[in-house]
């Protein structure tokens, strides 16, 4: 999935400098802020030259890709690598960052299996998480956000359409409903 954001909206954001693990902990940060907890601390994160990201990512490749993340069980313990696309300005970075954050959260939270198998319930409940962390960076570009997401036809918009209304009606615990 790829988001663009007109740079003349917030032009400091784009020369941000940043590690990738200060994404992370930023994401979480800001998630958290939002009363969402419970976030995997096995999470190891990297950025990719475009050919690295595809080396990585092999099966379901496509030029649209951002960013990705790899979960797997070593002797019981979920681990997880976020790679992200590297030379992506700061708002980008953070909001894939946070979408995959959201994978990993499922992951290690769902106690409803269905819920992995229904992927506008999990791709809308990651681009909800896009979406608070630009809101906590932006406000004005996170309405950017959803005036380009919400009328999407792919599970990215309807998953992003079903969140939004859950939260506007009941708030976060709307949205951890559904992953019930």
């Amino acid at each position: 999935m790829r988001i663009k954001f007109p740079k003349s909206l917030s032009p400091h954001l784009y020369d941000k400098r940043f590690k990738p693990l200060d994404l992370l902990f930023r994401s979480r940060e800001l998630l958290i802020g939002y009363g969402l907890s419970s976030f995997p601390d096995n999470i190891h994160i990297e950025t990719c030259e475009r050919n690295e990201l595809k080396e990585n990512y092999p099966n379901k490749w496509n030029d649209g890709i951002q960013a990705f993340i790899v979960s797997y069980v070593d002797k019981g313990d979920h681990h997880h690598r976020i790679y992200v696309l590297r030379h992506l300005d700061y708002l980008s970075s953070i909001s894939y960052v946070s979408h995959e954050l959201g994978h990993a959260w499922i992951i290690e939270n769902a106690t409803n299996a269905k819920v992995m198998e229904d992927l506008v319930v999990e791709e809308g409940f990651c681009t909800f998480l896009q979406y608070l962390v630009i809101q906590g960076e932006s406000k004005e570009l996170a309405k950017v956000f959803l005036n380009q997401n919400m009328g999407r036809r792919d599970v990215y918009g309807q998953g992003l359409t079903l969140m939004m209304t859950a939260y506007e009606t009941n708030g976060i615990l709307g949205v951890l409903s559904l992953l019930e």
